[in-house]
Order: C-alpha cells, then sequence, then structure tokens
C-alpha cells in the first residue's frame, strides 16, 4: 500500500540535531526516546509523551506546523519525544499482554526520566506535554511521586478525572471481553478493513463503517468505534490537513490498541478518578491506591487543555480543574479549546496557531518563575531595574534602550505574540480574533467604543504595529509652535523642535527599515492604488510623495527589492527564532497582521533587539497596578491570563502577581485608556540611559 508520507518519519523537523536513545524499564521492555536539540540548548528541556494507538509521530508530522517544531522556534531547544509501550512503534499492543497504566506509571515514565537526566544532568528542569493515556499515566506517576521533579506539566484531553460518554462506557464494559474471547483477538486496528476478506476482522470493519457516513476514510470510522462517541469521535474533521485525513496516514499516527487497558480505563470511569486497577498486586504496593489522594502534595502547575467538542473524554480536564483549584486554588490551569476535540489540538492543520502558542505561554511563565526563584527573588516579588507595560511604538523603544544600557528589564504585554504565518485567515480564525478575557478570547483586535466614534486596537506583542499601515512621517516642522493661542483661550507650546527630533527620527526609520515604496521598478510599477493617488494629486495640484514605509521589499538594506524572497535576519536575531520572513508580496493584508514577515513590526525589530539585550518579554501578562513606593521604584501588579471554561470565566490564570522596579514605563495605548494601570506619567530610572529613539 502507499504511504504519501513514509511510516515513523523524523522529516517533519528540521534544522535540529536528532538522536534516539533507547532504555529499558524495570519489567524488561525495551523503549526509547527521541531527542531535538539546536544549537547546543542546554535549558529547559521538553519531553512530549503520546496516548494509547499513537506514538511519537503525533509530534513530529511533516505535513503541518509540529509541536516540535514549535518548541524548538520559540526558545525551548531540547526537545525529548517518547515512545512507551503503549507506542505503535512497538508490538506490545498487539500481543496478548496484560499491562495496566500503573505499569507504565512506575516503569515507563521514571526510567524515561532517569534516561533523560543521564545525558542532561539532574539540575536541568524538565516540562512535560503529553496527551490522551499517556497524560493520564504520566500524571499518576507525578501524584504517586514517581517522575521526580517536573517543571511543568501540560495535559491534554485526559488527567486523573477519566470521563467518557454513555457509548463508550458500554464499550468499555464489554470491549475486551467480546475481542478476547468471541473475536479472538487481543487488540482492535484500524487496519482491519485490509484484512482478508469475509474473516472476522474483515467483516467487523465494514459494519463499524456502515455507521460512519460523514467520511470515506475506514481508519477514521474504526478510531472513532475504539475510543469514543462522535462521527467522528477523535477530531473535528475540518482540523486536520488534507493529508492527514487519509486511511494510510491515520492509521500511522493511531495504530492499532491493546484491549487490556480498556479494563483499567472502565474502573477509573467507574470511580470518577484514577486509581490502581488491582490493590493486591504487590509490583504495585508503592502507587496509591487513589490517586487524586495526594493532590495537595503536588506542587508541579499543571495545565489542562480540551477541546470543547472533545467526545473521548468529553469534560475530563474541566472536572479536573475543579477537584484540583479545592486541592491547591491558583496552582493550576485550564484551557478549553473552541471547535477542538480530542487529539486535533495535537496533529490538527492549525494547532500551531489555536493551541500551541497557550502552550509556550505555560512553559515560558513556569520557566520564568522557576529562573526568578533560582535567584532567590522569589515568584510572586520579582526585583528587576524597569518594568515596561505594553509592547507598542512607547513600550518596545523603551524596552529596547534600557536593556541595551545594562538594566534589568521586564516587559509585560497582555496579548499574544504572532510570529509569521500566525495572523488569523480562515473565517473561524477570524471569529476568535477579538480581545475579549472574559469571553475566553484571546485574539488580536480590541474594540473601544467612544461617544461619537469606534475604534480598533491591538493586543498582541508589537502592539499596534501589528495592524498600522506601516507609514513613519515626520511630524510638519511648522506644528512645532510656542506659545500659540488656542480656541477659547490658552497657548500651545512644543518644548521641543523639528530639529530637535530629526536625528531620533534617523535612528527609528534606520531601525524599523523605512523606505519609499519601489514604484519606478518594473514589478510595481503596475499597483492601481497608487496611480490614483498620483492622478488625484496632479488634478488638486497637490504634490505628490511616497512616504516611508516600514516594510522589507528588499532582502536586507541595500539590496534590490524583490518580491516574495527570504529576509536576512540582523544581527540581533529575532524572538520568533528560526520563522521565516519574506518580502513584501504586495497581498494588501497590511492591516491585519503579516503573514509574510515582511511587515517590519516592533517584533521583529526594537523588540528582537530588546530580547538580545537581556529583555524579559511576557506575553499574555496585563499589569492592572502600578504604585510609587515610599523608598523609591515601584510595584507592579499583575495577572496571566488565559481562557477558563465555563460561564463567567475567570480572565486569570492566577491571582495577581507582584514585580518591584526602580523604574515602571507605561506603553500602553495610544488612547490613554481609563483600562490602563494607574502608573507614573512618566520613566523615572536611577541609572537613566541617554534618550534617543
Amino acid at each position: 500500500m502507499e504511504h504519501r508520507i513514509p511510516r515513523f518519519t523524523l522529516e517533519g523537523v528540521k534544522d535540529a540535531d536528532v538522536s534516539v536513545h533507547p532504555f529499558s524499564t524495570e519489567d524488561e521492555l525495551g523503549l526509547k526516546l527521541t531527542r531535538f536539540r539546536r544549537d547546543g540548548h542546554d535549558g529547559d528541556v521538553v519531553l512530549l509523551v503520546h496516548g494509547l494507538t499513537s506514538s511519537s509521530d503525533i509530534f513530529v508530522m511533516p505535513e503541518i506546523r509540529n509541536m516540535a517544531s514549535f518548541l524548538l522556534d520559540n526558545g525551548f531547544g531540547d526537545v525529548w519525544a517518547l515512545d512507551f509501550r503503549m507506542s505503535s512503534h512497538f508490538p506490545y499492543d498487539v500481543e496478548t499482554r496484560d499491562d495496566s497504566l500503573d505499569d507504565i506509571a512506575l516503569y515507563d515514565h521514571p526510567a524515561a526520566l532517569a534516561e533523560i537526566r543521564r545525558h542532561v544532568g539532574a539540575d536541568r528542569r524538565i516540562h512535560v506535554i503529553a496527551h490522551c493515556l499517556g497524560s493520564l499515566s504520566f500524571t499518576m506517576a507525578l501524584f504517586a511521586g514517581t517522575t521526580g521533579p517536573i517543571a511543568s506539566l501540560v495535559c491534554n484531553s485526559v488527567a486523573l478525572t477519566p470521563r467518557v460518554p454513555r457509548w463508550s462506557r458500554l464499550k468499555l464494559a464489554f470491549g475486551a471481553t467480546v475481542f478476547e474471547y468471541l473475536m479472538g483477538l487481543p487488540y482492535i486496528d484500524p487496519r482491519f478493513h485490509h484484512a482478508p476478506p469475509l474473516t472476522r476482522r474483515w467483516l467487523f470493519a465494514r459494519a463499524v463503517s456502515l455507521f460512519h457516513p460523514e467520511c470515506r476514510e475506514p481508519a477514521c470510522h474504526m478510531q472513532s468505534f475504539m475510543w469514543g462517541s462522535g462521527r467522528p469521535a477523535m477530531y473535528v474533521h475540518a482540523n486536520l490537513a488534507r493529508e492527514t485525513h487519509t486511511h494510510e496516514r491515520l492509521a500511522d499516527l493511531n495504530g492499532a490498541s491493546g484491549v487490556h487497558y480498556y479494563r483499567h480505563i472502565r474502573k477509573m470511569v467507574a470511580a470518577g478518578r484514577a486509581v490502581r486497577r488491582d490493590p493486591g498486586d504487590p509490583r504495585h504496593a508503592a502507587l496509591p491506591d487513589d490517586y487524586l489522594s495526594r493532590a495537595r502534595g503536588v506542587d508541579t502547575p499543571i495545565l489542562l487543555l480540551t477541546g470543547d467538542r472533545n467526545r473521548v473524554f468529553t469534560d475530563s480536564n474541566i472536572v479536573m480543574h475543579r477537584l484540583l483549584e479545592k486541592a491547591a486554588p491558583g496552582r493550576h490551569e485550564l484551557q478549553v479549546l473552541p471547535a477542538y476535540g480530542h487529539i486535533d489540538p495535537i496533529i490538527g492543520k492549525n494547532a500551531h496557531a489555536d493551541v500551541y502558542p497557550l502552550i509556550i505561554d505555560f512553559l515560558s511563565v513556569r520557566r520564568a518563575e522557576m529562573a526568578a526563584a533560582a535567584q532567590g527573588r522569589g515568584a510572586g516579588s520579582e526585583h528587576v531595574d524597569a518594568v515596561v507595560v505594553g509592547s507598542g511604538f512607547g513600550g518596545s523603544v523603551a524596552a529596547y534602550r534600557l536593556a541595551e544600557a545594562g538594566l534589568s528589564v521586564v516587559v509585560l504585554e497582555r496579548g499574544r505574540a504572532y510570529a509569521p504565518g500566525d495572523f488569523a485567515r480562515t473565517p473561524a480564525q477570524m471569529s476568535r480574533a477579538f480581545w475579549d478575557p472574559a469571553a475566553g478570547l484571546y485574539g488580536m483586535f480590541d474594540v473601544w467604543g467612544f461617544r461619537a466614534f469606534d475604534s480598533v486596537v491591538a493586543s498582541g506583542l508589537g502592539g499596534g504595529s501589528l495592524i498600522y499601515a506601516n507609514v513613519l512621517l515626520r511630524k510638519d516642522e511648522r506644528w512645532f509652535v510656542r506659545e500659540h493661542p488656542l480656541p477659547g483661550g490658552g497657548y500651545e507650546n512644543w518644548p521641543v523642535t523639528r530639529a530637535d527630533l530629526d536625528p531620533h527620527y534617523d535612528e527609528v526609520e534606520r531601525m524599523m527599515g523605512a523606505t519609499p515604496y519601489p514604484f519606478h521598478l518594473p514589478a510595481y510599477a503596475g499597483t492601481e492604488k497608487t496611480h490614483a493617488m498620483q492622478d488625484a494629486a496632479a488634478e488638486l495640484g497637490l504634490e505628490w510623495r511616497l512616504p516611508p514605509l516600514a516594510v522589507s521589499f528588499a532582502p536586507e538594506p541595500g539590496a534590490e527589492p524583490a518580491i516574495g524572497v527570504p529576509i536576512t535576519t540582523p544581527a540581533y536575531g529575532s524572538l520568533h527564532g528560526d520563522a521565516r520572513r519574506l518580502t513584501c508580496r504586495l497581498c494588501g493584508e497590511c492591516d491585519i497582521g503579516c503573514n509574510d514577515g515582511a511587515k517590519n513590526s516592533l517584533d521583529h525589530t526594537y523588540l528582537s533587539a530588546a530580547v538580545h539585550h537581556g529583555a524579559d518579554v511576557r506575553t499574555l501578562h496585563e499589569v492592572r497596578a502600578i504604585r510609587p513606593r515610599p523608598r523609591g521604584g515601584y510595584e507592579v501588579d499583575y495577572v496571566v491570563y488565559a481562557p477558563e471554561a465555563g460561564e463567567g470565566a475567570r480572565a486569570a490564570r492566577s491571582g495577581p502577581r507582584r514585580a518591584w522596579a526602580r523604574c515602571a514605563r507605561s506603553g500602553a495605548s495610544a488612547w490613554c485608556s481609563p483600562r490602563a494601570p494607574t502608573a507614573p506619567p512618566t520613566c523615572c530610572c536611577a541609572t537613566a540611559p541617554r534618550s534617543r529613539g
């Protein structure tokens, strides 16, 4: 049979050193880890854990921007993918074994972590992202104390409170017995469709497909039967790439499942929580009978993910979060993903825009908190030289110059980071691209209503530069007036002249790559709007000129403009990692976010330069208050955003946190909104750097 995408391929992860690390468990099974490392990275480690029927393949799929690559591109340069005993890379799922999730919690995960620590050292922080029964079993191991210290844990679909639809409960009750004793099989395989005609496997696959008219892929039908109740059950069809939703590819990604695991899941579903399968088994004596009983003692922050169309484990993680909130209020978080199901938060074609950034934000916050704690500052009260509120034109310039001057700088931006390709385009994406945390919306567009007009402002890393039209005009020198009478009395008086500001204008234009539209070149001479403006100016007798635009028409300064060619990364690098930027393609989408990266927005310029000089830029952080301290400096209170489930959802992922700074610079909101934090009107630093743009 033809495989359009090679089975078990690693081609989905580019520009990384790849190594495979086999290891053995205490109960004598051979497993493996695959390591993806970039540029000798020696920071935090991320471990990826698959679920039942799948493998590490779901994290490295070449047909999408996969999770392993996304982590590498966003500052987590040491990623390990585990294949444990549930993996389709091994034959264990189709053998007559009787493993349980207790075995995985006791043997597989501790052995994998020991192997990682053998290579990276015991002092490296390890974050874990786990899916399905990999998530359930890893959480069991964490709560049982078999993992050692874990910096943070992300659980997709289910953790310690498995809940399933009614039809699934019926299948759990009788499925294992039916398959083992009536069909003589210890497993169910999505490839049963290709069994010899008229065999029990072939007939069963045909029977299952009769109840799934929603598509023509037999593997999709069988996986829905194996693990859920829906048409389909595992995902939302529209969320998969066309190359993914084929029979062969689906069967590769989610293979045969041993039915013996169903017995343990059935017991947990009946109990409403993770429990040992056989409390009398002496091999598992070190494990708790009830894993949730140790919830208060687990200090690892957990991010619980679930799609709002999860037809496999329904509201399992919502219930889990509710229980954890009672045991440890504010420690753990919940993200309900609109229009997502069970596995598409991992393998979906747009997961890199809808889901992965939420994970990156969670890991980044935890990394920063632990780094602060390691330096003796404490996670809840950091001490820095300067806190910059907002990352628009005012905030980004301040962050860069303060960091360049050697100060410790933290930038707090309420919105997300948007790399090229992350901006919403489809109707479904645009419907969620608005900023309203109370409604669980964390998109870029924030619509403000005033008495006489409305305004759309940006909520994202780079502020208004993400959605403005790129025009950089210098203020007319005739406007720099002194003692100029105002209507109704009073005077307008500018303390500076245009000549005072010209050196700073020069510097900003250089940083922003300002250049006129190359109208004189054949490739650009046919733009009708430019011709129309030229004709209108001539008819009105007005001067016509091309203003400076913060757009890359050429791959580097001084080069010949060309359409859609790669842009050379500046010496200060990019905070988006290796995300590729292309010169302007004349698509006219500047005001809704440039997915080519041709727009020289502040994230590509001042903020990347600030990060290069050591600034700590944090997204989804909104400042609530700034107060001067009696002995100098400022206290800055902020919250960290994340969507929550249910009506009246909370907008903050935790209670207010606090930073102490010698300087507090508010660069939030061009409208000086009443929603902006209470703040001093200026930036005051004991060691202020030279003032320039």
